[in-house]
């Protein structure tokens, strides 16, 4: 069976995920620090967003984003 996997621009209402995918990684809490990251990379005026996330079944699963020095993390 297929999954479908949809591949968007990254949004504001992504933070919970974006701190849960790094938190696994890291074993730290860096809220802050992704609010601030998130903030740039999602203001249209100064900054081109190339940050993106795939969902499968409306949940984050892998973050590809230059906020995150261009890693792609997969939980």
């Amino acid at each position: 069976m297929a999954v479908q996997v949809t591949v968007r621009m990254i949004r504001k209402n992504d933070l919970e995920a974006v701190v849960a995918i790094d938190k696994l990684i890291t074993g730290q809490e860096r809220r802050e620090y992704y609010q601030r990251k998130l903030a740039m990379a999602l203001d249209n005026e100064h900054n081109v967003n190339a940050s993106v996330v795939a969902e499968v079944g409306g949940k984050v699963w892998l973050l590809g984003a230059p906020i995150l020095m261009g890693v792609f993390m997969l939980i």
